[in-house]
């Protein structure tokens, strides 16, 4: 089931992969200014709804055209 644009999932930012440090894992997000999704570092803690394993299952959750 996909959750639409303005339920809080998708609006969220966040670091960029560039201000990430080798030793994290990378996960994609959706930015919704350009509706696409974008890797970023994690550690594998904390987080929000808006962090993907994938940029395919960041797409197909999020993007515009794909509702």
């Amino acid at each position: 089931m996909k959750m639409a644009i303005d339920s809080g999932l998708c609006p969220q930012s966040t670091a960029s992969a560039e201000e990430s440090t080798p030793d994290l894992l990378t996960r994609y997000y959706f930015d919704v200014t350009t509706d696409q999704c974008y890797p970023f570092g994690v550690q594998n803690c904390g987080g929000n709804e808006n962090r993907f394993k994938s940029r395919a299952e960041c797409q197909n959750f999020c993007r515009l055209d794909n509702k």
